[in-house]
């Protein structure tokens, strides 16, 4: 399990103890998660070469909006920030307060009694928050701080949560499995030699004093990287520098009930801004075999390009067409995905409504017989007397129930209509052969546009306007930096042609919005890549405009619910 994570060098090991064995090996894991901190990325070939089998159901969350979240998260599509803004994850943190407001948030949850795991992007931070959390307990009396061991750099008391950072086969449990690196315990007795007993999942374990003194750390917080193949009630992301869209990805997708990232901003930054930037970043290594490629197809292009006339790039209203026209496709897709997600739950509604309407109508037709058959029983000669309070009472309240039966055969008619309806949208849209229509639109749009941008980059080192050197400044000599300078002019020069901005390097509004938007924010993340801190014109919206956009998108939300209306 988690294959991704196998070093190159180790892989290599198994496949060859396995010839040698005849073994069958089954690597499972997610190649868009982190891969081994060595030579890695083997794993992500192997999927993409040879035939895998993927998983297509998401069962981890509570929250069904949720799964389709996290498929979308894993792709990196920034959009899906929308929904994690809308449902209250994503929080404003400033760096003072940071620490506080991420513990105050784990410190309730826990004390709910949830599980919960906080994860930080860097050490530090982890190692600052591990004795936050321990001091809070401290505070809170939960820990005795006179009763203590030195553990490495930190302090370790009676009822600490703490982790273990080496395989050691030769200390075992009481169940007899050994002691691995990452296995987190709980100390249920410190001794006056250095040692310590803890309890963890796989049962009691005593622990030298050698062993605590190098290889045990508090276990409160903990890495994005160590996250991976957790899961938990309540993931807690602190995001207070730079990370990558895996170190995103992996701590949201790790709780089932609820998934919250503090984002650390500066005075002209946005949650926003740092999660989409983190989104544009990807530093998993990758095989030599594919590097080799990616250079071979390189210089295949550079030689192209000498022995033939380089061609034009689109103009402004074709790249614009094509921005358009990746917007509506994408739409369609994200539609289509909530209608997946929606509508089996309104159906399961609509079937509880239906039971509601069929239960009260038949309560109410077993009623009227009831009171029908004390008439029958008692208004006759010899028992009209005797009975008369019961008679009128009976044609009382079956006059009443009769008056009700129009209107509970109303309600059912109604009901079953919305049913049918729904299970004939849900039918159409699991059915629907559309998908794969659209996907290969979107494929084609992609290749328009990036095929346009490789044009505009080959052309960017002496045929780009002043006006776009100036916003990156001079082109660098360096091969890899001016491979990021050529994106960026490509980006910015494409972003100009669709939109001819009236108003500085990019513009300040246009009418095509949803468009307009996702170019400029194209272009800050390839102007970032090249330089993390990229001139004022060359970044995202301001917050006004980013909340025009939440609002924008917010509307057409509504406009477009996924439901059947009867």
């Amino acid at each position: 399990d988690e294959a991704a994570m196998v070093a190159t060098p180790k892989l290599a090991q198994l496949a060859e103890l396995a010839d040698t064995n005849h073994w069958r090996v089954v690597l499972v894991g997610d190649p868009l998660q982190f891969s081994a901190v060595g030579r890695s990325g083997m794993f992500e070939l192997l999927v993409d070469t040879y035939p895998a089998i993927e998983l297509d159901t998401v069962h981890r969350f509570t929250n069904t909006w949720e799964r389709d979240a996290s498929l979308r998260l894993r792709r990196g599509d920034v959009d899906v920030l929308d929904a994690y803004e809308a449902h209250g994850r994503i929080h404003t943190a400033t760096r003072g307060d940071a620490a506080r407001a991420f513990l105050d948030a784990w410190d309730t949850s826990r004390r709910d009694g949830k599980q919960v795991a906080m994860i930080a992007t860097s050490n530090d931070t982890v190692h600052r928050l591990n004795r936050a959390a321990q001091q809070r307990r401290i505070t809170n009396r939960e820990l005795d701080p006179n009763h203590y061991l030195d553990a490495g750099p930190c302090r370790i008391h009676l009822g600490d949560r703490i982790v273990t950072r080496l395989n050691d086969r030769t200390l075992q449990t009481d169940r007899h499995v050994p002691v691995h690196n990452r296995d987190e315990w709980i100390i249920t007795e410190l001794h006056r030699d250095g040692s310590l007993s803890a309890r963890g999942r796989n049962g009691q374990v005593a622990l030298p004093a050698e062993y605590v003194a190098e290889h045990v750390e508090l276990a409160y917080a903990q890495t994005s990287h160590a996250a991976q193949g957790r899961t938990v009630d309540h993931s807690l992301l602190l995001v207070d520098g730079p990370t990558d869209t895996r170190g995103v990805y992996v701590p949201m997708t790790r709780g089932r009930d609820r998934n919250d990232v503090y984002v650390v901003c500066e005075a002209d930054q946005t949650p926003r801004d740092i999660l989409e930037h983190a989104f544009s970043q990807n530093w998993i290594d990758v095989p030599a075999i594919v590097r080799r490629n990616e250079l071979n197809t390189q210089r295949a292009a550079v030689e192209a390009l000498r022995t033939e006339p380089m061609p034009l790039p689109l103009s402004g209203p074709e790249i614009l067409a094509l921005l358009e026209s990746e917007q509506e496709i994408v739409k369609c897709l994200r539609d289509h995905n909530r209608q997946l997600v929606e509508l089996p739950n309104q159906l399961r509604h609509a079937e509880q409504a239906h039971e509601v309407a069929v239960r009260s109508r038949d309560n109410t037709a077993r009623g009227i017989a009831t009171e029908q058959a004390i008439i029958d029983r008692y208004d006759r000669p010899l028992h009209r007397y005797r009975h008369r309070a019961d008679i009128d009472a009976a044609r009382t309240s079956l006059e009443s129930r009769t008056a009700l039966i129009p209107g509970l055969e109303a309600t059912l008619a109604h009901e079953k209509a919305k049913l049918d309806a729904i299970s004939i949208a849900l039918r159409d849209a699991r059915g629907s052969g559309r998908r794969p229509g659209w996907e290969h639109k979107l494929a084609a749009v992609h290749s328009a546009i990036n095929d346009d941008l490789q044009i505009r980059a080959a052309r960017a080192a002496d045929r780009t306007p002043r006006v776009i050197i100036d916003a990156l400044k001079e082109r660098p000599e360096d091969p890899d930096r001016a491979r990021l300078w050529d994106h960026a002019a490509a980006r910015v020069d494409q972003h100009r042609a669709a939109f001819e901005p009236k108003h500085g390097l990019l513009g300040l509004d246009d009418p095509n919005w949803h468009a307009y938007n996702q170019s400029r924010r194209a272009v800050f993340a390839a102007a970032t890549e090249l330089d993390p801190t990229p001139r004022p014109d060359l970044r995202t919206l301001p917050d006004l405009n980013h909340e025009r956009e939440r609002n924008s998108h917010r509307e057409r939300s509504r406009d477009h619910d996924v439901g059947i209306e009867m």
